[in-house]
């Protein structure tokens, strides 16, 4: 059993690293990169430029166009890397933010145990964990009205 130093010591170093990792997941969110965007338009885009480049190519008519043919492929070969650059990244910020919210996720069953571990016998103003739930103070979750508080 470690000493109350220790687990004070451990519970905010731990609590510390839960809020730097709450940071990252809010920024995240916030610029909305949690979730799968979509490039279907710049993929419809992109297949409209392929049928006009075909219809050039495809119709001997069109050869004093060779030149704005090659453009077009050039144009579309760079949208096509912007799109799958924009895909992996997003898919890359989502597995950031999952990977993210499970390390809270964990940081926090870390809390609940260190803090559970301290604030065995203790009372009122000498528990820890005060800070984020005040109803803590009358010794953790307990029946207020007659409904059992969480």
């Amino acid at each position: 059993m470690a000493s109350d130093a220790e687990l004070k010591s451990q519970y905010y170093s731990v609590k510390a690293d839960r809020d730097r990792y709450r940071r990252v997941r809010d920024g995240i969110s916030s610029h909305r990169l949690d979730y799968k965007r979509s490039t279907s338009d710049m993929e419809d885009y992109i297949s409209y430029i392929e049928s006009i480049v075909n219809t050039i190519d495809g119709e001997s008519g069109y050869f004093y166009l060779e030149s704005a043919s090659s453009k077009l492929k050039e144009h579309k070969q760079v949208l096509q890397d912007y799109v799958d650059f924009v895909q992996n990244s997003n898919s890359s910020f989502i597995s950031l933010y999952n990977d993210v919210v499970a390390k809270i996720s964990s940081l926090e069953s870390q809390l609940e145990s260190i803090k559970t571990e301290y604030n065995k016998g203790k009372k009122h103003f000498n528990r820890l964990g005060l800070d984020e739930n005040p109803l803590d103070f009358f010794g953790g979750r307990h029946l207020l009205n007659g409904y059992k508080y969480q």
